[in-house]
């Protein structure tokens, strides 16, 4: 609850974050037709106080879930804010008794959770079947921290790791200017089509969670 006067308190990081990324937000989303969206349900992954939304179309029904309650005066559109610990094996099931979402953004934040299996398993429950969403990750020139290099450098990494779980990439381009990161248009694809690196032919391993087909 105090997130936006501890910031400010703080010097006001939180302003200088908004100005210098948010170009970033705007070009992924408009670059892979975000803002066309009207009238659909959508979701945000750690989407904080509104970095892509405030380029995505207000017809829509937007829901952010972050780790910290977001005030409104933080916000920079408006949208339902949700607490959650991505970290949590039941996370995916919020939304249990909703319908679920047409579309989904995880904008650079992937890359510092630390279940990111998890993440990846629970948005599939939110999202619809064959639903579309927008990952986003720091290109590795940024020499950004990240707690699993190997799965998000270099870039190729991140579409193997995710499409082992049927994220499906569709669309890939690269942001280049201040921030160079890479986006990815991606379908939430049945569990059966999951591309793992190795496939195995026995039935036993199909649709099977990565983790668990690892272990058989």
């Amino acid at each position: 609850e105090d997130f936006y006067a501890t910031d400010k308190a703080g010097g006001g990081y939180l302003d200088s974050y908004i100005k210098s990324h948010s170009p970033r937000c705007k070009w992924m989303v408009e670059r892979f037709g975000l803002d066309k969206i009207k009238n659909s349900r959508v979701l945000g992954i750690g989407e904080g106080v509104g970095m892509n939304f405030q380029y995505i179309d207000q017809t829509n029904y937007l829901v952010g879930i972050d780790g910290a309650i977001i005030p409104k005066e933080a916000k920079l559109c408006p949208f339902l804010n949700l607490r959650a610990d991505f970290n949590r094996p039941d996370f995916g099931i919020l939304f249990d008794n909703e319908e679920k979402f047409d579309y989904l953004v995880a904008a650079e934040v992937l890359e510092h959770i630390s279940a990111i299996d998890n993440v990846l398993l629970g948005m599939k429950q939110l999202l619809k079947i064959n639903g579309k969403a927008l990952f986003t990750i720091p290109d590795m020139s940024v020499t950004h921290p990240v707690a699993f290099p190997g799965l998000f450098y270099p870039y190729q990494n991140f579409q193997i790791f995710i499409e082992q779980y049927a994220w499906i990439v569709e669309e890939h381009d690269v942001y280049t200017v201040n921030w160079p990161s890479h986006g990815f248009i991606v379908r939430n694809a049945p569990m059966i089509e999951q591309r793992p690196m190795f496939p195995k032919q026995e039935q036993k391993f199909w649709g099977q969670n990565p983790i668990t087909w690892a272990n058989l």
